[in-house]
């Protein structure tokens, strides 16, 4: 089962894609399964979006706050962070929040 979850879900051919993680100003470039969330949250006066990602235990030993992920060029932080099925970290994300104009 592991491998299976190796093989094909962290294949960047089929649900994988590359993102970069920066720890502590260490960069790498690593797979990991991305879900955006479905809608922009909004408060009184800023806007952010919300994602999740998938890591395995391999590649990030202990994801941190504030960790940087980048995914297309753009930068999230490490919210909140959830263990997985032993082998994965389950991470939340969210954009810098920006003022609305």
């Amino acid at each position: 089962m592991a491998s299976d979850l190796a093989s094909i879900f962290f294949s960047l051919d089929d649900f994988a894609e590359t993102v970069t993680y920066t720890s502590s100003s260490i960069a790498v470039q690593i797979p990991a399964i991305v879900d955006f969330g479905a809608d922009l949250e909004k408060t009184m006066v800023k806007t952010r979006a919300r994602a999740t990602v998938i890591l395995r235990r391999s590649d990030i030993s202990e994801p941190k706050y504030k960790d940087e992920i980048e995914i297309d060029s753009v930068v999230w932080l490490v919210e909140g962070i959830k263990e997985g099925a032993g082998d994965y970290w389950i991470v939340e994300l969210r954009t810098d929040a920006r003022a609305i104009h």
